[in-house]
């Protein structure tokens, strides 16, 4: 694969997210916290969050939550 068609294919993946909806960001979150078995903690640490500042968006809740705990 020449390097032309990996920063195309790259920008591609960054125009897909950009397209995705909020639900669909999260999944992709909560997929990915999966990958380290913590899909369960950062779906309820980001459901604590919702509750307690509600100044959060949905998606800011489970991105917090995701970098919170996958350090």
């Amino acid at each position: 694969m020449s390097s032309f068609q990996k920063i195309n294919l790259r920008n591609e993946n960054v125009e897909r997210k950009y397209n995705m909806s909020e639900e669909e960001q999260i999944e992709e979150i909560l997929e990915e916290a999966n990958a380290y078995n913590m899909r369960k903690e950062v779906d309820e640490r980001a459901k604590i969050h919702l509750k307690n500042d509600p100044l959060f968006s949905k998606l800011e809740a489970y991105i917090f939550a995701y970098n919170d705990l996958i350090k």
